[in-house]
């Protein structure tokens, strides 16, 4: 089959199929979302969701804007999800953590940024931590228009995104791989014939980074 060369990624040595094939779809997503959510110096964002497939390299992503540009982040998550952060990042480093599990009433932080990866009520809900005129960035893109008439009263720009195909961006994501920066984390491989147990899995809502379908040798 020919595919365009520019969608195209070499995998490093020390990077296995298994952990590449898990990568194209959620580290391009991470990458091109953090760029697309253009957040300045000393912002404060905050993120639903830190620890399924993309969140869980969005969030490592984030932390080294708290080192380089001052940035302020605090996770929406569940305890159970909250505890295995620790795996990822210095969760010390964070600026605050809501239980969503617990807290009806969700803090007004007067945060500037809300990068949203679930939508719904969930992301209604969690509009209440920002200032007027904050930005809200949503990946499920069918959810912006809900977002935007929710948070009209705060007059917040909101604004969906989806990835761009980039071999550029997926060599970029393998070779932080690759060089220990960002941390994959690999829930579970199921062989391609159990494609409906992984999709249970996924919808148990309590995945910790990526499943992945194993094609058969």
């Amino acid at each position: 089959m020919a595919v365009d060369a520019k969608l195209l990624a070499k995998v490093p040595d020390n990077v296995s199929l298994e952990q590449a094939g898990a990568l194209p779809c959620i580290g391009q997503t991470a990458l091109q979302f953090v760029d697309f959510a253009d957040i300045k110096t000393g912002e404060h964002v905050v993120i639903n969701a830190p620890a399924g497939g993309v969140g869980h390299l969005l969030i490592q992503l984030l932390m080294n804007k708290v080192a380089q540009d001052n940035i302020k982040v605090t996770v929406i998550c569940s305890p159970e999800k909250y505890a295995k952060l620790d795996e990822l990042i210095d969760v010390s480093k964070l600026a605050g953590w809501i239980d969503y599990t617990k807290d009806e009433d969700f803090p007004d932080l007067q945060a500037d940024v809300l990068l949203d990866l679930v939508g719904d009520e969930a992301g209604v809900r969690a509009l209440s931590v920002l200032k007027t005129g904050a930005r809200v960035n949503v990946l499920p893109t069918i959810w912006v228009d809900k977002l935007k008439e929710a948070g009209q009263q705060k007059d917040l720009a909101v604004a969906g995104y989806k990835a761009q195909r980039s071999g550029q961006d997926m060599a970029r994501v393998l070779q932080e791989v690759a060089d220990g920066k960002l941390t994959l984390k690999i829930q579970k491989t199921y062989p391609l014939s159990e494609v409906v147990a992984a999709h249970h899995e996924l919808q148990k809502g309590d995945a910790f980074g990526k499943i992945v379908l194993a094609a058969a040798e």
